[in-house]
């Protein structure tokens, strides 16, 4: 018996959804059309609540660069991106109903590492552009 309605095929990647903002996550193959590219970008949607989620998941032999993120809050919060288990950002101070952007290269995880999130309070929304290199 398989483990997913999703049949190896190959090199795919996957991404984790959140469902109706409980710790409730589904991992969906998603077809890279054969290989990664570098080249290619790949877009989320952020909406977490508080504590850590995994946004991306590791990605074997490759990293996860992140191109450019846009988040919000709802209250004031603390918002920390994680590589592993090891932040890869300084504290993100946000008051309520804040936002902030970041319109460059804004981080890269170690080899092998998946993305995450941290937030202290309250819920926040956004999203993100990256690459698998």
């Amino acid at each position: 018996m398989i483990d997913s309605i999703y049949a190896p095929s190959g090199k795919t990647t996957s991404a984790s959804v959140c469902l109706q903002h409980t710790v409730t996550r589904a991992t969906l193959g998603i077809s890279d059309l054969g290989s990664i590219s570098p080249e290619r970008d790949y877009f989320i949607q952020i909406n977490v609540g508080t504590g850590t989620t995994e946004l991306i998941p590791p990605q074997n032999g490759f990293n996860i660069l992140v191109k450019n993120y846009t988040i919000a809050s709802q209250s004031g919060t603390v918002v920390r991106f994680l590589g592993g288990t090891g932040y890869i950002t300084g504290p993100i101070y946000m008051n309520a109903n804040d936002q902030v952007n970041s319109a460059t290269l804004a981080l890269k995880t170690n080899m092998g590492e998946g993305l995450s999130i941290n937030n202290t309070a309250g819920n926040i929304g956004g999203s993100l552009t990256y690459r698998i290199v």
